[in-house]
C-alpha cells in the first residue's frame, strides 16, 4: 500500500466524500429495490468507468466499503490527497 493510499484510507467517510466530490466524482440519490423504495446513493467516477450504489438516507451522501475502496484507488492513482492550509 502506498503512502498516499494510507493517507486516504485514514480519512473519515465524510472527509473522503468531500474530497471525492471536489475531484470529479458525482453522487446522486437513487431509489434502490424499486418495490421497496429504499433510499440510496449512486456514485460515478470522473472517467465514467465506475458506477456503484449503496443504501443510505438522502439527507447527505453515503458510501459503503466497495465505494470507499473505488474512491481511494482512483484518487491515489491520480495523486490526489486532502491538503490543509493554515
Amino acid at each position: 500500500m502506498s503512502a498516499l493510499t494510507s493517507i486516504l484510507n485514514d480519512l473519515s467517510d465524510e472527509q473522503l466524500i468531500v474530497l471525492a466530490l471536489a475531484n470529479g466524482w458525482s453522487a446522486d440519490t437513487a431509489s434502490l429495490y424499486d418495490e421497496e423504495g429504499v433510499e440510496g446513493w449512486r456514485w460515478e467516477s470522473p472517467d465514467d468507468k465506475t458506477d456503484l450504489s449503496c443504501i443510505g438516507a438522502w439527507d447527505h451522501p453515503r458510501i459503503d466499503t466497495p465505494i470507499r475502496e473505488a474512491i481511494v484507488d482512483d484518487l491515489a492513482a491520480r495523486g490526489i490527497t486532502q491538503s490543509f492550509s493554515m
